[in-house]
């Protein structure tokens, strides 16, 4: 699969299938050895009345681990350092509440971290949202 992925791309992209496996293996021992998952749930619907208005959205990735609910959206976006945490409170913020506050209701809980994994540069961001 990766290296369907790199010839589709092309060459000259910023990866080869070496390197995409190498990120996939990263990010699953990132995931398991900070979050220690014991329930993941991905492509998550949510739906939440805010406002008299409709929030419909679909979570990248939602985990619960021994110190709660995590949920993770993944961008494309690949900058650097500050860039790289403005664009995932600029792009991502107003969403990140809502999701949030949706999870809450759904799980029944009150804490919900936030975070958003910027998947080509291999790089996971904590947002604090309301």
């Amino acid at each position: 699969m990766a290296q369907g992925l790199a010839r589709r791309f092309g060459e000259g992209t910023l990866f080869d299938a070496d390197t995409l496996l190498m990120l996939g293996d990263n990010w699953s021992q990132w995931l398991q050895n900070t979050l220690l998952p014991q329930e993941k749930y991905r492509k998550f619907p949510l739906v939440l009345k805010y406002q008299d208005q409709l929030f419909e959205t679909i979570a990248d990735l939602i985990v619960v681990g021994p110190q709660g609910i995590t949920l993770i959206q993944n961008s494309g976006f690949a900058g650097e350092g500050k860039n790289r945490d403005k664009k995932a409170i600029e792009e991502l913020g107003v969403w990140l509440s809502l999701s949030k506050t949706a999870i809450q209701a759904h799980f029944k809980v009150a804490e919900v971290r936030t975070m958003v994994h910027f998947v080509l540069g291999s790089y996971v961001v904590e947002v604090e949202v309301n």
